[in-house]
């Protein structure tokens, strides 16, 4: 009876619709092994695809970066100039003051002059003019600098903290100017 069943089943396994029954393994090996094939020929493109996508990604990325890098710099240099502009701006504005007071302090030493002397003088730069007067000057009047309401030592004014920084900001920090200027707010401060 056992026997009866078995044949039953294998039967009625063979006789529903869409149900493959194999005889041996080989069989069965041959309809897979067919199947792959049909699913890679669908998608034997598809690591070529692949890299090639890949590829094009990579080139998109690198040109982004480069444009990104050149724009980045160029933003950069923008900057630097804007801050260099403000700066000059600043330093202009602070020349021009510089400038008007030389030329008045020089004015003011140059009264007992005489006229050619002071022609002499004034073909001079602004900077250079001051220390043709105290060549000039005599020994007794070149101590004793005009009252502006500064403190002087030595003969030279001494610089307030901010003309200190702009001193920097002009001949930077290890300048000959800025060291003596230091050196002069310091002695004054302390």
């Amino acid at each position: 009876m056992a026997e009866e069943q078995k044949t039953e089943t294998t039967q009625t396994e063979e006789t529903k619709p869409g149900k493959v029954v194999f005889n041996s393994q080989e069989d069965f090996d041959a309809v897979i092994s067919r199947r792959l094939s049909k699913e890679r020929e669908k998608y034997s493109d598809y690591d070529d695809i692949k890299s090639e996508l890949e590829k094009v990604r990579q080139e998109k990325k690198e040109r982004e970066e480069k444009e990104m890098t050149e724009s980045e710099k160029l933003k950069k240099q923008l900057e630097e100039k804007d801050s260099q502009i403000a700066d000059l701006s600043v330093y202009k504005d602070w020349r021009d003051e510089w400038e008007r007071r030389e030329t008045a302090k020089i004015d003011e030493a140059m009264k007992e002059f005489s006229d050619e002397d002071k022609d002499l003088i004034n073909e001079l730069p602004l900077d250079k003019r001051m220390v043709m007067v105290d060549k000039l000057r005599s020994k007794s009047a070149s101590k004793t600098p005009p009252d502006t309401g500064k403190n002087f030592i030595d003969g030279k004014p001494v610089p307030t903290a901010e003309e200190l920084m702009k001193i920097r900001v002009e001949h930077g920090p290890s300048s000959f100017t800025y060291r003596q200027a230091a050196a002069l707010y310091n002695k004054a401060k302390g």
